[in-house]
């Protein structure tokens, strides 16, 4: 899910299975017992062309996630510096 979550991967690509490919790595998986990696960008790819998911949406996953992670991104930096003085009405009274 590193693509569709904008994440840095460590894997390189002839550690994915292509998703062509799948049913005979489920077979020499089942017999050796071996995890099955999937390159999320193909997969995204194929689900926008076969109209499962839209760019839109994908593009909505990475905000989304990147928000999750530090959520202080989605404030606006106005420029102006307010001061929380909650009690400074009564001074002027």
């Amino acid at each position: 899910m590193s693509y569709l979550y904008g994440l840095e991967s460590i894997a390189t690509d002839d550690a994915y299975c292509k998703y062509s490919d799948i049913r005979k790595y489920f077979d020499i998986a089942f017999i050796e017992k071996n995890v099955i990696w999937l390159n999320s960008l193909e997969i995204a790819r194929l689900a926008v062309k076969n109209n499962f998911i839209t760019n839109k949406e994908v593009d909505s996953l990475k905000k989304i996630f990147n928000e999750k992670n530090d959520p202080l991104s989605i404030l606006k930096d106005e420029g102006g510096q307010h001061n929380n003085k909650p009690f400074e009405i009564l001074l002027k009274k």
